[in-house]
């Protein structure tokens, strides 16, 4: 947990990952929207983002912790009044959306972000030079079948995470993603080259701080805004294929932006 500091948020969404920043901010959570928010002591309770930002409560930043399908409407909002927000990967879905929340970030001069926190993930940095090393990496993701499309599960909403990994820290090489569902939890896999992404560390409070920081040094947005480009446009290519082939068993995707020789 995080003690009181100069940055305020509120939490936009408290389901079990919610659950998890609101253990991380600590008293730097001044507020919870959710239609069912949590009893917690000292933290004012809205049903919605409108009354969060009426309400005259101060806080400087917001973290969007919903459904994928919503991230983009609720940044909107937070940034025209403006606050600075951090949000669950995707951002949003579409470069025109992408255009409008980076002109209203500039605009407004507040920063906007998503979460990334599989780059905090000590398994990735203790193995880093042998990752390098290798002529192709292989990425293994399989989870269980979200009871809708916007929930989390393995291909859509977290695999994200893995395509943001390849991308940050090894977009040179040739890449080849397993996207899967399995039918129990022991049978879950994240892991690159064979190595688990499974980690007990806590990678939520580094990426506050890092936010926090970019906030206090002016930052508009987080990742330049052709990083986010690409994300979307590999995150779409995910996206039409479940559509067409929806909660298949497995999907593979393969990636040479470096375009090297097999």
């Amino acid at each position: 947990m995080l003690d009181q500091g100069c940055i305020s948020w509120i939490l936009v969404g408290c389901g079990v990952q919610g659950h998890r920043w609101l253990n991380r901010l600590g008293s730097r959570c001044r507020g919870i929207v959710d239609l069912r928010p949590p009893d917690v002591k000292g933290i004012c309770k809205f049903s919605n983002v409108q009354d969060a930002i009426s309400s005259g409560l101060g806080f400087d930043s917001a973290l969007v912790s919903v459904s994928s399908e919503w991230h983009f409407e609720l940044c909107k909002i937070l940034l025209e009044s403006g606050k600075n927000v951090l949000c669950e990967k995707p951002l949003c879905f579409t470069f025109s959306q992408l255009e409008i929340l980076c002109k209203l970030s500039i605009e407004k001069d507040k920063t906007i972000g998503q979460v990334t926190l599989e780059r905090f993930n000590p398994n990735i940095h203790t193995n880093i030079k042998f990752l390098r090393d290798q002529k192709v990496l292989e990425f293994v993701r399989l989870g269980l079948k979200p009871t809708h499309r916007f929930e989390e599960g393995p291909v859509f909403d977290l695999g994200i995470h893995d395509i943001d990994l390849y991308l940050f820290f090894f977009a040179e090489k040739r890449a080849k993603f397993r996207f899967g569902y399995v039918d129990k939890l022991e049978n879950t896999i994240r892991s690159l080259n064979s190595i688990s992404l499974k980690s007990q560390v806590d990678q939520m409070l580094p990426q506050i701080l890092m936010f926090e920081d970019a906030v206090q040094l002016g930052y508009n947005v987080l990742d330049s805004i052709d990083f986010l480009r690409t994300e979307i446009q590999i995150l779409n290519m995910i996206r039409l294929e479940e559509l067409k082939n929806p909660y298949e068993t497995i999907f593979d995707l393969e990636l040479d932006l470096g375009g090297q020789d097999e």
